[in-house]
């Protein structure tokens, strides 16, 4: 004897899952990405309830894009993050690995490791205050040169992107 668990909150994944009819709806969508000829970019929102299998849907639609070699399907999470810095370089960062490549040059690895590892040695030797102003000196790319580069990976690519955010539904408005 097989029981089945429906629950408002377990999300589906596979078409033979759908047992709500989803599937048809879902590939519709993922076709329009898929095959929309205007460069430009577009959000599209799937509104419901909690539970109305939103989640399910988006599974659905990046199921039906993985077949697809022109579209890379990324799953955001940006309340995962702290500040807004570091929200826009995670989501730098997740399309540069979803395209297999690196943001971050020789370059910015060096100088990271420098900030690393310069306060440490004068905090040892006693000229604690010498580090600080020496790898105040020593700085990151900023965002908008993350920014640059990922649009310049994007053009290189020449792939359609399709970034999935979830359970935005559980943030409040000033999350948002």
């Amino acid at each position: 004897m097989t029981t089945e668990n429906y629950s408002s909150d377990a999300p589906v994944f596979t078409k033979d899952e759908d047992i709500f009819s989803r599937w048809k709806f879902s590939e519709r969508v993922a076709q329009v990405i898929a095959t929309r000829r205007d460069p430009s970019s577009i959000v599209i929102g799937l509104y419901g309830k909690w539970g109305d299998g939103k989640t399910s849907v988006l599974n659905f639609i990046e199921q039906s894009l993985n077949a697809n070699n022109g579209v890379i399907c990324i799953k955001f999470n940006p309340w995962r993050f702290g500040t807004e810095d570091q929200l826009l370089m995670g989501f730098f960062n997740q399309i540069a690995e979803a395209l297999d490549d690196k943001l971050e040059t020789k370059g910015d690895t060096l100088k990271d490791i420098g900030k690393k590892v310069i306060s440490p040695l004068a905090s040892l030797a006693g000229i604690g205050g010498v580090g600080e102003i020496a790898t105040s000196f020593i700085s990151m790319p900023d965002i908008n040169a993350f920014k640059s580069r990922t649009e310049q990976l994007l053009e290189k690519s020449q792939k359609r992107v399709l970034i999935l955010i979830d359970d935005v539904d559980r943030l409040d408005n000033t999350e948002i």
